[in-house]
């Protein structure tokens, strides 16, 4: 695809991270379908409810969860029903929050193993927190996405953690018809490693769009995406499908 992205302007129209996923040796095979990064969301009136505010320290973040358990709330929602790659989102939250981007670069690199011990930490920490039932204690294998957010609108939660595609679901409980648009907020994931710059925001994509090479029809498939790619697209797109 390098010969559409001359034609089309590519590599300077798209955020360069998202432009050079796509790319190998210098070429181009695949774009990104969109942007996605992890954070918080957040029920502004539950974090009163409790007497904390939203958290900029892991310290903070583990605090107010123990809140919200002793309160009878879940400490975060969340889930991997229908969807179990959900798991992965929470690893690397953790080798990015807790390791942190260099380490986790290398290990992509191939330059150290993924064995080593700052990321072998970060995936036991992970462990630990998962066993602490910061996600959604016993019922992570029984939520999913949508039903998480419909418990963060209901005051369930305080927090759900998950990747910004998660505002496709937010329209439907945070709204002007619920009179609640303004409790949902969204915050940053705490480092789990101090030491780490703050804030961290891990820039992802759920998909990626590229061209068959058999197709009888390069060009137009070319067009197709060069059109997928244009702000009134993303425009348009984010009206009715909100997160992607």
């Amino acid at each position: 695809m390098t010969g559409y992205a001359q034609q089309y302007g590519w590599k300077d129209s798209l955020l360069d991270p998202m432009y050079q996923s796509g790319t190998l040796n210098g070429k181009l095979y695949s774009l990104p379908n969109s942007v996605s990064t992890y954070g918080v969301f957040y029920n502004k009136k539950v974090l009163a409810q409790l007497g904390v505010q939203p958290p900029t320290t892991f310290a903070e973040l583990t605090a107010a969860m123990d809140k919200a358990k002793a309160a009878g709330l879940y400490a975060s929602v969340t889930g991997n029903k229908g969807w179990k790659p959900v798991n992965l989102d929470y690893a690397s939250i953790f080798l990015n929050h807790d390791a942190g981007p260099g380490p986790v670069y290398q290990a992509v690199k191939g330059t150290i193993p993924w064995t080593d011990p700052a990321l072998a930490k970060a995936v036991d920490d992970s462990a630990a927190f998962y066993k602490s039932g910061y996600l959604a204690g016993k019922d992570y294998s029984n939520l999913n996405f949508d039903q998480s957010m419909q418990l963060l609108s209901a005051g369930k939660s305080p927090f759900f953690f998950a990747p910004t595609l998660a505002f496709q679901f937010a329209t439907d409980y945070f709204n002007d018809a619920a009179k609640n648009t303004d409790d949902l907020g969204f915050v940053a994931f705490p480092n789990v490693n101090s030491s780490l710059a703050s804030p961290i925001y891990t820039l992802g994509t759920t998909a990626a769009l590229s061209i068959n090479a058999s197709s009888a029809n390069k060009d137009g498939a070319a067009e197709v995406i060069n059109f997928m790619m244009s702000q009134a697209f993303f425009t348009a797109m984010t009206k009715t499908w909100p997160g992607y």
